[in-house]
């Protein structure tokens, strides 16, 4: 869809790629600049055969709906790939138009200053409108352009300040205005409240919210600030004694950029946030503070360049400095290696300092150390490395067998996972590395398997322990321990506990239990 300020809207079909297809499939000159459209989402499919099946009952509603199907076969121009979608879209001087499944537009609705933001409501169907006075009128929509007018309530805000808005899916209305905090209100519920920053996080005081972003995979807000920081807050429905749910915001720790901030964006990427400051334009990428313990060796990630290092045989801690942005990190008790996604730092401690010994490029997205060797990945193997980067030896795996993704060492053994769900571990304490059985493929054994997110082995590298996510997308809420000498498979449920059958009475229930938190302990940390 294209909007001009000249009040042209013009709709193109997109092929795959997003490319535009042709001429557009409409057009409609408003002679008015136009400020906002949404999509209405379609109405639910009918089941043509269950329809079919009612008339043939006798049941004269289902015949005349069947029969409208067939004549109005392909008659609607079809913006999506299933049904044809309608969408509403706003002039500068307050009209709101409504444009149909036939690509006819009709007049809707007026209010008195130009609209800012709109949401439709496809539960309640009702059409909320927000004017640059901030104005919130909500109207029921009925066949043939009809809209009525429900409710109508001014939003607070800063005098003389512009309000940044944005709308979530269940209807919540979020406002930052220049003031120190950001106003919500929902319109389903008919509940406003506010959100504040915290001092104790970071925050100054008599800071001001200017903008807002929200992200709806994530369900994270984000608020830019006049100092320069992106203050994050966690979306988390909780429920009472009642059964009653409850939101909660959680306030994280604040990113900062220079400048004032006054526009934020999430990507394509729920990853990504586009800041927009008084400095320039920067992009954040979210990501997970690393840390590492090997050896009475520990490396924890304090920001973006900081590590904090301890030396448990020692009693010594270290503040260390990095020149890149710390993506990964691994330790022993003789080497420090940090990769930035590009290149790879080996460290060597000296005292309360370290100093570099090498540094060479990679893109490995998995790192391991043992000894004087680093592990990294490519497509179809693992790479063994000396800390300049020479490649020493390389540990193959088949197409079937599928690419590396996971790295782990405990004491002198390497468990690997696959981006198709095989595993597989090698011996270490030889000169070169050599595999301990072959490499299995866990989906025989783990129903409903979609990919791998941690393998760990233990000292003996006789077992795995290994977390997966389901087909679904979704954690799956198991440990599974795979016996690499007997080749079975057992777990424990977090949620229902240890199945009789998993695996075969223990004399010792207790030993079983505490090797289960062991292995639940290596994976969260």
């Amino acid at each position: 869809m294209c909007i001009l300020q000249a009040g042209v809207m013009a709709v193109w079909r997109l092929d795959a790629r997003g490319k535009l297809q042709g001429s557009p499939l409409i057009k409609h000159d408003y002679s008015k600049p136009l400020t906002c459209c949404i999509f209405r989402p379609p109405p639910p499919a009918e089941d043509v055969a269950m329809l079919a099946r009612a008339a043939v009952s006798g049941d004269e509603s289902a015949l005349d709906m069947f029969n409208w199907k067939k004549s109005n076969k392909g008659a609607a121009f079809a913006l999506g790939s299933q049904e044809a979608l309608a969408f509403y879209i706003s002039t500068a001087d307050g009209s709101v138009f409504s444009v149909d499944e036939q690509a006819r537009s009709v007049a809707l609705l007026s209010v008195e200053s130009a609209v800012q933001k709109m949401w439709y409501s496809k539960r309640r169907g009702v059409l909320a409108v927000v004017t640059e006075s901030l104005l919130l009128s909500q109207f029921t929509l009925g066949p043939e352009g009809f809209a009525e007018e429900i409710s109508k309530v001014k939003l607070s805000s800063r005098g003389g300040q512009h309000s940044d808005i944005v709308w979530t899916e269940n209807g919540l209305l979020i406002t930052a205005s220049g003031e120190q905090h950001i106003r919500l209100w929902d319109v389903e519920l008919d509940d406003h409240y506010a959100l504040s920053l915290d001092e104790s996080l970071g925050f100054e005081k008599g800071e001001l919210l200017n903008c807002v972003s929200f992200c709806t995979s994530k369900q994270v807000l984000a608020a830019g600030t006049s100092r320069g920081r992106v203050a994050l807050w966690h979306m988390v429905t909780v429920s009472d004694q009642k059964g009653d749910s409850k939101t909660q915001w959680k306030l994280q720790t604040p990113a900062e950029v220079e400048g004032n901030i006054t526009q934020l964006q999430w990507g394509s990427s729920s990853h990504l946030l586009a800041v927009c400051s008084s400095s320039g334009v920067v992009i954040l990428s979210e990501h997970v503070m690393c840390s590492h313990y090997s050896q009475q060796m520990a490396a924890v990630q304090l920001t973006p360049t900081h590590l904090s290092l301890a030396n448990f045989n020692t009693n010594t801690h270290i503040t260390f400095h990095t020149d890149t942005h710390i993506r990964a990190v691994q330790v022993t008790k003789d080497m420090v290696a940090v990769w930035n996604g590009k290149y790879i730092t080996v460290y060597e401690p000296s005292g309360q300092t370290l100093h570099s010994t090498g540094s060479f490029q990679c893109e490995s997205a998995a790192l391991a150390l043992h000894e004087e060797n680093i592990y990294t990945i490519e497509p179809n193997r693992v790479q063994i490395r000396t800390p300049q980067g020479t490649v020493k030896q390389l540990l193959v795996f088949s197409e079937a067998e599928g690419n590396p993704t996971l790295l782990s060492v405990c004491g002198s053994y390497l468990a690997v996972g696959t981006d198709t769900s095989h595993v597989r571990v090698f011996n270490l304490t030889r000169r070169e590395a050599k595999p301990l059985g072959v490499t299995k493929n866990l989906c025989e054994l783990i129903p409903d398997l979609g990919a791998l997110r941690s393998v760990k082995c233990n000292a003996s590298g006789s077992q795995l322990s290994v977390l997966i996510t389901q087909v679904n997308g979704r954690p799956d809420n198991k440990v599974y321990f795979y016996d690499i000498e007997l080749d079975t498979l057992s777990y424990f449920d977090f949620f229902t506990g240890r199945p009789e059958s998993s695996l075969a009475q223990s004399d010792d229930s207790q030993r079983y239990r505490e090797t289960t938190c062991l292995f639940a302990w290596s994976h969260r940390n």
